[in-house]
């Protein structure tokens, strides 16, 4: 009887010291999944503090073309565009050259802000009808969607450092327009036509427009090259 007993605390021990081990290894599984899952994410973090995206300038001008033509702006214009247009006025801005400088989000904020604040006053006497509550960056290219992974960093930056969101673009990208849509407070949306850009884009500006809803405005480029078909297509999108 004393030999089983013996046994049976044995048996019992053996069975504690294997839980014990079970359960420390649980733990240190547990830690190093956590660990694990900081360091994903860190890195995430780190990888999106380091997009960056090529800019051609930064300038401070007034705006020339669609519903707010005359108002003070701040222009970041992007390097880079999807389509080539005959037409196109930066064509200096379709690729990406040497002249273009990659930018980080918070470097780009802090030049924005140091150009509002040397022309400041311009922005309150310039507007009457109350168009912007708040002074007004115009993001241009070249095409900017093609940047929305960093636009998607950028853009809440600037609207949490006080400014609007002024966003020119083709068109021609819904996707990349879902992913940055929010932040964006007005959209001017050129339609691209067949004749002058070599390509149809029809299906992409439905698209687009119905993603923008009502933030946005269309603006059409008329040339001798333009066919009575290409105005009636749009006037039925739109």
């Amino acid at each position: 009887m004393k030999k089983t007993a013996f046994h049976a605390k044995t048996k019992r021990a053996r069975v504690c010291r294997k839980s014990h081990l079970k359960s420390a290894a649980g733990n240190n599984n547990l830690c190093n999944n956590a660990i694990s899952v900081c360091r994903k994410s860190n890195l995430k973090s780190a990888e999106g503090s380091l997009l960056q995206a090529p800019v051609y300038e930064v300038f401070f001008s007034y705006q020339g073309e669609g519903i707010y033509a005359g108002l003070p702006q701040i222009f970041v214009r992007f390097a880079g565009c999807n389509i080539k247009c005959g037409y196109c006025d930066t064509p200096y801005s379709i690729k990406v050259s040497a002249k273009a400088k990659n930018c980080f989000s918070d470097e780009l904020v802090k030049k924005i802000q140091k150009i509002y604040a040397k022309n400041k006053k311009r922005f309150q006497f310039a507007a009457p009808s109350g168009a912007f509550l708040k002074p007004s960056v115009a993001i241009t290219g070249g095409e900017p969607l093609i940047r929305s992974k960093f636009l998607k960093q950028f853009l809440p930056k600037l609207k949490r450092s006080g400014f609007c969101v002024y966003l020119e673009t083709n068109g021609t990208l819904p996707k990349n327009l879902k992913e940055v849509v929010k932040y964006c407070d007005t959209i001017a949306a050129d339609f691209k036509f067949p004749s002058e850009c070599k390509k149809n884009f029809w299906r992409q500006h439905k698209e687009f427009l119905q993603i923008a809803g009502k933030k946005v405005f269309v603006k059409c480029v008329l040339t001798n090259k333009t066919s009575y078909l290409e105005i009636l297509k749009t006037a039925d999108i739109i």
